[in-house]
């Protein structure tokens, strides 16, 4: 990622505007890409069977910073729920529930293998965190654990799910399936191969920091894991064999017999050694998605 010069002569014509914009982009680096970590071991989406799966981007619009307008500042994964609303991680959308900067522009790409390409964008209109996502996932404290630690991302109540609201519809394209209430205690058991996909990263670099924006393929991918377990009501465990996820993968889709049942969130920061999904098969995340939807004057699924 490219983080605002402070010594860029055509950024000190305007030094408060120039700081809000690097504390911004500084806290969108962290928000977006760093809570999970691109699919390992995936294979590149040629037939672009995931249709339905896109990318979500925060980008620079126009703006007096002396930053080319549509530069990547950082992105998720989502997955189109309906022809107006992307599913996608809480933690990546919580930036904006204090308002979206005016030299901000968050669009949605559901190009397979190109999503830089302005053409495939579509803005995002409105954002919306389920409120249970506390800020202390974004990098502040948590309050204790009772045991000298703090309170881990897969903690019962923590509900890692965000949505987007379109500015247009997208036509041509099926929008993806929820599932029903309680799939993961009637419908599958430990070992259980799923399918997850994800724009991320497929490796870090060599001193195992995530990689720069610049180096991003764009290219969607998908594979597919095992179940091996199911801690509470708000989070599933997968053992990533041989799929697994890393950096911009997160808020992508996991699938179980053709519905979306968890979304990628919460990963270890090495890209292999652990992996946390937020469950979508709940009344509270399905009571709340429609909820948001009918808010905002969108028709039933």
């Amino acid at each position: 990622m490219r983080l605002l010069d402070p010594q860029d002569k055509g950024l000190q014509r305007n030094t408060s505007i120039r700081r809000a914009a690097f504390v911004v982009v500084l806290s969108l680096s962290v928000v977006l890409g760093d809570f999970v970590r691109a699919l390992t071991n995936g294979q590149v989406d040629i037939e672009n069977t995931f249709e339905n799966v896109g990318v979500f981007m925060v980008v620079f619009g126009p703006n007096d910073l002396g930053v080319p307008e549509g530069t990547l500042i950082d992105f998720c994964s989502m997955t189109l729920i309906h022809e107006r609303v992307g599913l996608t991680a809480g933690h990546c959308t919580t930036y904006a529930d204090s308002g979206v900067p005016p030299f901000i522009r968050p669009v949605v790409s559901l190009s397979p293998n190109n999503p830089r390409d302005p053409s495939t964008w579509i803005d995002v209109a409105i954002q919306r965190t389920h409120p249970s996502l506390p800020t202390c996932i974004l990098g502040e404290p948590c309050p204790p654990d009772g045991m000298g630690g703090q309170i881990p991302s897969d903690t019962p109540g923590l509900i890692d799910v965000g949505l987007l609201i379109l500015a247009t519809p997208v036509e041509g394209i099926k929008p993806a399936k929820l599932p029903k209430v309680g799939v993961f205690e009637k419908n599958v058991v430990a070992g259980d191969p799923m399918t997850v996909v994800g724009y991320g990263f497929t490796a870090l670099t060599a001193d195992g920091s995530r990689p720069p924006m610049e180096d991003w393929d764009g290219l969607r991918r998908w594979g597919t894991a095992s179940l091996e377990n199911v801690p509470n009501t708000d989070w599933v465990d997968f053992d990533r064999a041989p799929t697994g996820v890393c950096f911009g993968d997160s808020g992508g889709p996991t699938f179980f017999l053709n519905h979306l049942v968890g979304i990628n969130s919460d990963g270890s920061a090495d890209c292999a050694s652990w992996d946390h999904r937020a469950r979508v098969d709940t009344d509270t995340v399905l009571a709340w998605i429609q909820r948001v939807m009918d808010e905002n004057g969108l028709p039933p699924r």
